[in-house]
């Protein structure tokens, strides 16, 4: 089943209320909804419903294929909502705002404009300590890097540097993040000559064992927020439970 398939959603209608009976909204995510599936490609589904005892996520396989259930209840959506602004990570948002709704009553819809509205006004700021705290740890992992001469250890550090990176740079600009694939998306959406370079860079890394163009861009991207970070840096230990 892919996204052109025209029994598609009649087939999410079907699980959905064999699944969930009282629904009040059933809406088809991710690349089912924007016509990018492939064989292969899981099915997202938004569930709103009223009757359950709280909001969860499932994956399980239907029917022989993957789906992704992504259920709530409306007392517990403006959580989400926030939770979403606070953390840049708008997985809900983008379900809601940006899914097929094929069926909800009428008070469900307004969900879809309000979900709409937050991913359109963006992130919660990034506080100052958070982004102290991120160039602190992008700091060490830079002077890892430049300092390791073993290559597969400073491979690793290298891939935990390139996610950071994208984060810290992203959040900077009052970006929304994502996870996995959607990181690097969200980074091509937003900038795509910064996502070139950064390709380019991890390419310089992997053929030719060259990690100059990352550190490089690191911290160019720094110099714009402060710099490379040590010296002063502080942070309470929270003490261990027994």
């Amino acid at each position: 089943m892919d996204s052109n398939d025209p029994n598609v959603a009649e087939w999410v209608r079907h699980i959905s209320y064999a699944r969930y009976p009282h629904a009040a909204a059933i809406v088809l995510g991710g690349s089912h909804a924007n016509g990018t599936a492939n064989p292969r490609s899981d099915v997202d589904i938004a569930v709103i419903d009223n009757s359950v005892d709280a909001a969860y996520r499932e994956s399980n396989i239907v029917e022989g294929k993957p789906v992704e259930w992504f259920v709530f209840t409306e007392k517990a959506l403006p959580r989400f909502f926030r939770e979403a602004r606070r953390t840049a990570l708008p997985t809900v948002l983008r379900l809601l705002a940006c899914g097929r709704w094929l069926e909800s009553s009428h008070g469900c819809r307004r969900w879809h404009s309000r979900a709409a509205l937050f991913l359109a006004a963006g992130p919660a700021g990034w506080s100052l300590d958070e982004m102290n705290q991120a160039r602190y740890e992008l700091t060490e992992l830079l002077e890892d890097l430049e300092e390791n001469r073993d290559r597969i250890e400073r491979l690793v550090v290298a891939q935990q540097l390139g996610v950071r990176l994208i984060r810290f740079y992203l959040r900077t600009e009052a970006c929304w993040l994502g996870e996995g694939k959607w990181l690097w998306r969200m980074l091509e959406l937003y900038n795509r000559g910064m996502a070139s370079r950064y390709a380019a860079a991890l390419d310089r890394l992997g053929r030719e064992d060259d990690e100059l163009p990352l550190i490089r861009l690191a911290d160019e991207i720094l110099d714009a927020n402060g710099g490379r970070w040590f010296d002063g840096y502080y942070a309470e230990m929270r003490q261990l439970a027994d």
